[in-house]
């Protein structure tokens, strides 16, 4: 059975759909709670005239909705993206150390006087003249000495010759990190789900715009979930949930009673049940991989 809230002007408004705006979520909840939604005008922006209810939404409507997210893979925030290479941190910047030769050979094997890399770094080269082929590489550090170092399993016998410069930099977000690239994390991930090619082993380091994702893998691809902040994005099935987790929330706050908040948080796990389902259920892999099509079976469109 459909909810229903009646506004100041009597008009009535569906709050069980069309959940498109913050506001909307939040009416919702109160609609749960035995409040009055119509107590709610604004939750996004707080004034000395807001209402209790204005005030408490908008205290937990934003943590409410990424713990909803956290709580299941839902489909709409599922991203997937071609992993970028970290620019290294601004300490690895300045120890940037100048290239004065480079071997043609297999392995490569680059002179960089006083480097202090050890073996088993990663450092990128960079701004060489002569020798472009090998600028922008990302190598591992093999064989070194106070001057020279191997470029690991590079086989530089098809370069063009070094002329002159370049330089070569630490290449790692992680100092004691020995197993693979360091990647930038997406901007908008909340957590990872898993990495391409499968099995590929990988973590994540660090937090907040300092993430990064240490692998084996060579340009990898993350499928994550991303924080999805826009509402009008959000399956209906969704924003129903994250309204249960705000009801559950406010439940005590706004009730007085300890025991409102463990039927909110029943009530809570029940719509996110639902909304699980209701998440797969949008999701028919057999309706979009097939291995024939009839349509081009018969000749093709008419």
């Amino acid at each position: 059975m459909p909810v229903y809230w009646a506004s100041s002007a009597g008009i009535i408004t569906a709050a069980g759909s069309g959940l498109s705006t913050e506001l909307a979520v939040c009416k919702l909840a109160m609609t749960w709670l035995g409040a009055d939604p119509d107590s709610l005008s604004d939750v996004a922006t707080i004034t000395t005239g807001s209402t209790k209810e204005e005030v408490l939404c908008n205290v937990v409507y934003d943590t409410a909705r990424m713990a909803v997210m956290e709580d299941h893979s839902w489909q709409f925030a599922q991203r997937e993206v071609q992993l970028n290479l970290a620019a290294g941190t601004d300490e690895a910047l300045a120890d940037a150390v100048a290239i004065t030769g480079i071997t043609a050979a297999d392995p490569v094997v680059v002179t960089a006087a006083s480097h202090g890399f050890e073996n088993g770094w990663l450092v990128k080269v960079d701004i060489v003249s002569g020798m472009t082929q090998i600028n922008g590489m990302i190598v591992r550090v093999a064989n070194k000495d106070a001057n020279t170092f191997e470029c690991y399993q590079l086989d530089g016998r098809k370069f063009d010759a070094y002329t002159s410069g370049g330089q070569v930099i630490r290449f790692e977000a992680i100092s004691d990190y020995q197993n693979g690239y360091v990647y930038e994390a997406p901007d908008d991930m909340l957590r990872p789900i898993s990495l391409v090619p499968p099995g590929s082993q990988w973590e994540v380091v660090g937090s907040g715009n300092s993430r990064r994702i240490l692998c084996p893998v060579q340009f990898a691809v993350l499928q994550y979930v991303a924080n999805v902040t826009l509402v009008s994005e959000m399956p209906n099935h969704f924003a129903r949930a994250w309204a249960a987790r705000i009801a559950m929330e406010l439940a005590a706050p706004l009730q007085k009673q300890s025991s409102s908040m463990k039927d909110m948080a029943a009530w809570y796990a029940q719509v996110l049940s639902e909304g699980k389902k209701n998440d797969g259920a949008q999701l028919d892999v057999a309706h979009i991989v097939r291995d024939t099509s009839p349509t081009l079976s018969a000749g093709g469109w008419e």
